[in-house]
């Protein structure tokens, strides 16, 4: 099974959403530095945006870095594999195992985020900080972030099944 290309477009335009969130958690540092530094003035708001634009930036862009084996892997053991068995059965079978895995734990993260999202809804929950606001908010991402890279590792793990080596 070949890995769709709308899923390619989907992951990349949630990246690119991120990597925009970045350059204004970025913005949001000058900014803070200057009114602190040379005007006395800081804000009170900077910090606490970044931190809930890091959980949109971590959620969102996770597929895409599961796609372009953005996270991390142990590159010793599969070259080690390669070397010891040239047909990469084995590799192929690491890879498996590991989103396997990957989905497993993502798959109870999401439990446990739906979860808190509902009793935030039930209970109008707010965030603790000098911007209050709906905790909702920050659990939406989260869900959506585990449903995509639940189904971009589903399709990672049937383009391995199919023989591509390219997720592996």
């Amino acid at each position: 099974m070949k890995y769709p290309k709308v899923l390619r477009k989907t992951n990349g335009a949630l990246a690119f959403f991120s990597g925009c969130l970045i350059f204004l958690i970025g913005a949001f540092a000058v900014l803070e530095a200057i009114l602190r530094g040379v005007f006395s003035s800081p804000t009170k708001w900077t910090l606490n945006l970044s931190c809930y634009m890091l959980v949109y930036i971590v959620f969102l862009s996770s597929p895409y870095a599961f796609e372009t084996h953005g996270h991390v892997l142990v590159d010793l053991f599969r070259d080690l594999m390669d070397k010891a068995w040239p047909n990469r059965i084995p590799r192929k079978v690491c890879a498996v195992i590991g989103y396997l895995m990957s989905v497993v734990f993502i798959g109870v993260i999401f439990y446990a985020t739906w979860r808190m999202l509902m009793k935030a809804i039930r209970f109008s929950t707010l965030t603790t900080t000098t911007i209050p606001i709906p905790i909702w908010i920050l659990y939406v991402p989260m869900l959506l972030g585990c449903v995509i890279m639940v189904i971009t590792l589903i399709f990672l793990i049937l383009d391995i099944l199919s023989g591509s080596e390219e997720f592996i």
